[in-house]
């Protein structure tokens, strides 16, 4: 038989209670309301890039649009 941890089994029982809640379909959200909807397209080019210290990290390069 395997053990579990407490860890485990709060997680398991937490995933069963909410499994058999019911869900609303629209969430309200009364405290931050749609202001503006915006549409844009294009893209954030970025390279990988070595920084100071050697290691890699993401740099923003340009933005594209399409």
């Amino acid at each position: 038989m395997q053990r579990m941890s407490l860890a485990g089994f709060l997680m398991l029982a937490l995933v069963s209670a909410s499994a058999s809640a019911k869900c609303p379909t629209r969430l309200p959200c009364p405290v931050n309301p749609l202001v503006v909807r915006l549409h844009a397209e294009g893209a954030q080019i970025y390279d990988c890039k070595a920084d100071a210290s050697g290691n890699l990290a993401w740099k923003f390069r340009e933005p594209s649009p399409r």
